[in-house]
């Protein structure tokens, strides 16, 4: 029994110390967790500063960013709605301009066509063939085909970006809602972290672009090729409903897709316009200086150098002939003079007086000519 006793006591003796040890270690470890929590939380508050701090940062950017895109995109606008207000306008006053010479050049073409077709009947006695009335018609409006090409330019340029501003259809207003609405998921991730800080209608704006420009949407034709596809009863002006219209959208997109893939020459033709617009243009104002300048061919020009020099060379002659008029007029004055000195002095009274005056000796006719 006291050897049992004994055994037992050593047993809790061990175990006492082992507690003792276990709770030293245990504390040791809460000490040192307690380290490490603390510097946990001094992290965890420093990190959380930091984030509040860059959340603050990021959001002040996000706003100006935001702010900087809309004051940006309306700047765009303005200035493209200037560039075509001035665009028109400069076409217009081009092609004032354009027709005002055209018409003062054409009246000067007139007049050395007269001028030619005196010079053939009255001074070379030929007959004269008038030109082809074609060179100097104009247009029925002014305009020539590149006046006609530019302003089709100028009407496919004003109608092809789609502007929210123009679409004053019901029918594409309401299509494009049912699209803002049904068809929220092609909106791009980057447009959707900027939605929540934007008012109702700039979100509107910003899906229905990002929705259009996933749907290969570019000019007013695809605005309406997509409205065909969104229109239920195309005589009553009746949408299809909400539901259909993810089936609306892939036979769109299918379609478009198709058309693409084979209208590259078109779609290069659109955008090239107006640079087909200037081209024909100037096509036509070089069609016009070869015209004008072929009003006289270089054999009538050859025609008026020869009888230039031939009317020179007789100017020249007139010009002697003048002068000798002239001399023989001075001579004939002189002779005149000669005439009535002489007359004077055969009636003078101191002939009387000579014993042979010259009267006897001379006679003078009236032609002035001497008689021995």
């Amino acid at each position: 029994m006291r050897a049992t006793y004994q055994l037992n006591q050593e047993k809790l003796d061990y175990n006492y110390r082992v507690l003792v040890e276990r709770d030293a270690e245990n504390a040791n470890t809460i000490k040192q967790q307690k380290k490490k929590l603390t510097r946990m939380t001094d992290v965890m508050s420093a990190l959380k500063a930091k984030y509040a701090r860059e959340e603050k940062r990021y959001k002040g950017e996000n706003q100006d960013l935001t702010e900087e895109y809309k004051r940006i995109t309306e700047q765009f606008k303005d200035l493209q709605n200037k560039f075509q207000h001035f665009e028109v306008a400069d076409t217009k006053r081009y092609r004032d301009m354009w027709q005002m010479n055209e018409e003062i050049v054409t009246d000067l073409m007139r007049k050395v066509l007269q001028a030619d077709k005196i010079i053939h009947e009255q001074q070379l006695g030929l007959n004269w063939f008038p030109p082809s009335e074609q060179i100097f018609q104009l247009d029925a409006d002014g305009t020539g085909a590149g006046g006609a090409a530019m302003q089709s330019a100028g009407g496919e340029g004003e109608a092809g970006l789609v502007s929210r501003g123009q679409m004053d259809n019901e029918n594409i207003k309401r299509m494009l809602e049912l699209l803002c609405n049904e068809a929220g998921f092609l909106v791009e991730s980057k447009i959707r972290t900027l939605l929540d800080s934007l008012p109702p209608e700039e979100q509107s704006l910003l899906k229905i672009d990002s929705i259009l420009k996933v749907l290969g949407v570019e000019g007013a034709l695809d605005v309406e090729k997509l409205l065909s596809f969104f229109l239920a009863d195309a005589d009553n002006h009746e949408l299809i409903h909400p539901n259909d219209a993810i089936k609306a959208i892939k036979a769109f997109v299918e379609e478009h897709q198709a058309e693409g893939q084979g209208g590259d020459g078109i779609k290069l033709a659109k955008r090239s316009a107006k640079e087909l617009g200037h081209e024909g243009t100037r096509r036509e104002e070089r069609e016009f200086w070869q015209r004008m300048s072929n009003v006289i061919s270089d054999k009538t020009y050859r025609v008026w150098n020869a009888l230039d020099r031939a009317m020179q060379k007789y100017h020249q002659l007139l010009t002697n002939r003048g002068t000798l008029i002239g001399e023989v007029g001075d001579l004939q004055q002189q002779n005149d003079e000669l005439k009535a000195l002489l007359n004077q002095y055969l009636s003078s009274k101191i002939n009387e007086d000579l014993h042979v005056p010259p009267t006897q000796v001379i006679k003078l006719d009236g032609l002035s000519t001497f008689r021995r």
